[in-house]
């Protein structure tokens, strides 16, 4: 998510005034960073969904009075919400402002009559059509954005070798091992290269590359990680 919220921010910078606010100090930043984008960090507590109700409802109040005087200074004309945590936070101040919002859905929401009741007033983007499903109101379906420069210039089958790319981080819920399985089926009738782009820990990148060993892929299967 984090690298198609970049993708998107670089997309509308020439057109569009994009303030960007942030309250995590982990992966995002080093992110904007890179691409030297400027953001605005503000620490406030984002929705846990193994908090007691009671301290989730003192930490939506905090982050209210926290969140409020930095929208009023900027007077968004939209704002884009990127995770179901900073949804959740911001509901009480979706409230309040009622401003136009659009949230980009890429995970199962909680099942809330209260959270589809504010959901009915919000534009949300789904990224795949398994989420739109899911959802009990009109939504939009957009795939995550992948940039490549010079795109004319780039060839997906050079030399009769077909390139075939995973983009994704390599938690289990992406499923990196089915790409893997893919890649076995597809290298016995055609002449394929692959690679795998993504972040990934240690033990991550160990189960993978022990998967591809099995399917003895390790020539044909490249990783890399986004940075």
């Amino acid at each position: 998510s984090h690298i198609s919220s970049v993708t998107l921010i670089k997309g509308l910078n020439d057109d569009y005034d994009i303030t960007i606010l942030v309250n995590s100090k982990k992966t995002i930043i080093d992110l904007l960073n890179l691409h030297n984008l400027k953001y605005n960090y503000i620490n406030y507590p984002s929705y846990n969904p193994t908090s007691i109700k009671i301290f989730l409802f003192f930490q939506i109040i905090f982050s209210f009075f926290k969140i409020i005087p930095f929208l009023i200074k900027i007077k968004p004309d939209y704002i884009h919400i990127n995770d179901i945590r900073t949804l959740i936070t911001w509901l009480p101040i979706i409230f309040f402002l009622k401003k136009k919002i659009i949230y980009h859905n890429r995970n199962p929401l909680p099942e809330s009559k209260i959270l589809f009741f504010f959901l009915k007033n919000i534009k949300v983007i789904t990224t795949s059509n398994h989420l739109s499903k899911k959802i009990k109101i009109k939504t939009k379906m957009i795939y995550n954005p992948i940039t490549i420069s010079n795109l004319k210039s780039y060839s997906f089958i050079k030399n009769n070798i077909i390139k075939i790319g995973f983009f994704s981080n390599f938690s289990d819920k992406k499923k990196p091992d089915n790409f893997v399985k893919i890649a076995s089926y597809l290298s016995a009738y055609n002449n394929c290269k692959f690679i795998m782009m993504g972040r990934y820990n240690k033990k991550e990148f160990e189960k993978i590359t022990n998967i591809i060993k099995v399917f003895k892929l390790n020539k044909k299967i490249l990783i890399k990680d986004f940075s």
